[in-house]
């Protein structure tokens, strides 16, 4: 009996490896194609899952869709052939039994990696090591069902039209379109302007009294015939987010189901409805009037740069996708974050390019006049500008420091950030603070340029004026300037947004000081130009209670995070030293603004691993970014000096910027990272000193 069972065991264990070793598939192109689908399967799909209904990214491209979708095929149909000519050659050039193994150790790898990366990807991001065993068996099954079966091909095709599924989606169908609005008879429709400058929080632009800042004339001057709400609250952190949120009306963005969040996002909101009383003039660098269906973005990509580069960046930017959204962790986090962007995801610009982004008031005034010379009809006019948007480029007369679409320094947003976009010291988050705050400078003259050409033309008294923002930022240590180090920066930097509204006809300041959300504007520009019957569902205007009380959504990472107002206490975090102010020099930050033209102090030296590099724009300024060793010398301040004379300061940031060879080849070694704003003048001839470390 022994020996019977012995026997037994030996034909079952060889009746498995007969079974297993039998390949009954054959066919060279099934096998080929049981290649392409998993890939296909495992890499593919979640791409065009994510790309599909993001309309942002092809325009900001300058490609359609189909187009993509149609060079998305010819890749796959490339890459089959590549399978198939490798596979035709290897089997006709050595015996069936190592082709077999060589077919089947390229479906393992491929069905191995892809369930191990899905599994990673989509349930247990966190315990991502468990899913290398659990690949490991899904790819031995795989690879046996693909020896046996000749479903390849089947397989290929299921897995091509489930790729192409969230492609086809949007083209079939468009977001809803309002109707045609109803207006009074008795009503004489005045111009609307509604001005959004991105990322300008309220406290940056009014103090704690309620009142515009004495820095920023022109719209404290607006503000002085204009009501001003003080609890103004957005939607929402993100901008692809909160500009839809303000056309149509969204309280609660995060609440919304993901269908009519898209519709939402691809909506114009009360734009088209008004389009048959006003001519509407849309000047914005993402979202754009004059088109039709759900491709109404304008996120225009450099007509600058020539063919071959475009392509360079759309491939590399579908890349960026690919690795970030069909790469489970760590591979994944290889890759940058896609959070507030739609090109250029491997530029540390933090996502805004091209000066054309922030739109000046000379070419919304020339699109006004355009509309009026062809129109009699009142203007519904959206000027929403990236000049305070980060990266802050522009000095305090509004000229360009150093150019937007630099890659600043490896590894950095932005000026005076580390890699992650924070500032890593109190000296140069207050040296950040002063360039937003200059660039609010920026806006605040623009402003006054706008206010200046209604005036002249006659049509300011009338006109209703909306200053506000789609949302604020702060300047973070610890996390994303979109959404506050703390509670109280969050609601009072990041959510709250100054909301200034010139109503036609007004004359006198009013303040309103209860809760408001800025998605109730839609509203009441329709209660103020005498608008119904849109079918819309909007809050209610601002002069009622919000429906329900504001909510702030973050949007990072695609998560939907909510956080309800409660009333929360707003501090002012802005100072005499990070406001625009002649008499505090941005080149004395973190040191006595007494030792500016001085020679440098005793005790003071020159360290020799010093490398100095100066970004230079139109602007009477220039940014200097210093490297040195991170033992050489004390991390306080250091002073740049020019023919001994102290001419401003370098403040050092305090992480580690390794592989900086242009300090030190060896990469073993720290290098840390310092930031200068002076006067701009030649860099030779500057030299640096630091205290003794």
């Amino acid at each position: 009996m022994p020996g019977t069972t012995e026997r037994s065991v030996r034909l079952n264990r060889e009746s498995l490896l007969r079974l297993w070793k039998a390949r009954q598939n054959t066919s060279i192109p099934d096998t080929a194609s049981w290649v392409l689908a998993i890939v296909v399967l495992a890499f593919v799909v979640p791409l065009t899952g994510a790309l599909g209904p993001n309309t942002l990214f092809f325009t900001a491209h300058g490609v359609p869709a189909l187009l993509w979708t149609v060079g998305l095929l010819v890749l796959l149909g490339l890459l089959w052939a590549i399978a198939y000519l490798a596979l035709r050659i290897v089997g006709t050039r050595v015996s069936p039994a190592v082709f077999d193994r060589v077919a089947s150790a390229v479906v393992f790898l491929l069905a191995s990696f892809g369930a191990a990366n899905v599994i990673a990807r989509l349930m247990w991001p966190q315990f991502w090591p468990l899913a290398l065993p659990l690949g490991f068996l899904i790819g031995v099954g795989i690879t046996w069902v693909a020896r046996q079966a000749r479903l390849g091909s089947v397989l290929l095709v299921f897995a091509t039209l489930a790729a192409l599924l969230p492609m086809v989606q949007p083209l079939l169908g468009a977001a809803p379109v309002a109707n045609a609005a109803t207006f009074s008879a008795s009503t004489t429709s005045p111009s609307v302007y509604w001005i959004v400058a991105d990322e300008l929080q309220y406290p940056l632009l009014i103090n704690d009294s309620g009142q515009v800042r004495e820095v920023f004339p022109n719209i404290r001057s607006l503000q002085e015939q204009s009501t001003t709400y003080t609890r103004a609250l957005t939607p929402a952190n993100y901008t692809d987010y909160a500009m839809p949120a303000l056309f149509n009306g969204v309280i609660d963005v995060g609440g919304m189901n993901p269908d009519a969040r898209q519709d939402m996002k691809e909506s114009r909101g009360i734009f088209p409805a008004l389009s048959t009383q006003y001519s509407v003039v849309m000047e914005s660098p993402l979202f754009n009037f004059e088109c039709t269906g759900s491709d109404c973005v304008n996120a225009s990509p450099d007509t600058q740069a020539g063919a071959l580069a475009q392509v360079g960046t759309l491939l590399a930017d579908t890349v960026a996708v690919a690795g970030r959204v069909s790469l489970g962790p760590p591979l994944s986090d290889n890759f940058p974050s896609l959070d507030g962007r739609w090109r250029d995801f491997f530029v540390n610009d933090d996502g805004v390019a091209g000066s054309t982004l922030a739109i000046p008031a000379e070419r919304f005034i020339d699109a006004i006049a355009e509309k009026q010379q062809v129109s009699d009809a009142p203007i519904l006019g959206l000027w929403h500008t990236m000049r305070t948007h980060a990266p802050w480029t522009v000095d305090a007369a509004g000229d360009t420091m150093y150019p937007r679409r630099l890659p600043v320094v490896p590894g950095s947003h932005m000026v005076g950030t580390n890699k992650d976009g924070r500032f890593t010291t109190d000296e140069l988050a207050a040296m950040g603070r002063r360039m937003y705050a200059d660039s609010a400078l920026d806006f605040d003259r623009q402003v006054g340029i706008f206010v200046d050409y209604l005036k002249s033309t006659g049509a300011y008294d009338t006109a209703m004026i909306i200053v506000t923002a789609d949302h604020g930022v702060g300047v973070t240590r610890l996390r994303d300037r979109r959404l506050g180090d703390s509670d109280d920066q969050r609601w009072g930097e990041v959510t709250h947004v100054p909301l200034i509204i010139k109503y036609p006809g007004q004359t006198t300041p009013e303040v309103v000081q209860t809760p408001r959300s800025t998605a109730q504007i839609a509203q009441t520009i329709l209660d103020t130009i005498g608008a119904t019957d849109t079918g819309l569902e909007l809050a209610n205007a601002l002069d009622r209670d919000p429906n329900s009380a504001p909510v702030f959504t973050n949007v990072a990472g695609g998560a939907m995070t909510r956080w309800t107002y409660a009333n929360q206490a707003l501090v002012d975090p802005w100072t005499p030293e990070t406001l625009p102010n002649p008499d505090l020099p941005i080149a004395a930050f973190g040191i006595d603004p007494a030792l500016i033209g001085t020679a440098p102090p005793q005790g003071w030296e020159v360290p020799s691993d010093i490398n100095v590099r100066a970004l230079v724009g139109d602007s009477t300024q220039m940014v200097l970014i210093v490297d040195r060793l991170a033992d050489s010398c004390s991390p306080k301040p250091a002073l740049v000096v020019r023919n001994g004379k102290v001419v401003g300061s370098v403040l050092w940031g305090r992480d580690d910027v390794r592989a900086f060879s242009e300090v030190d080849s060896n990469d073993d070694l720290p290098v840390l990272r310092g930031w200068s704003i002076l006067p701009k003048a030649p860099v030779d001839g500057l030299s640096i000193y630091c205290r003794p470390a």
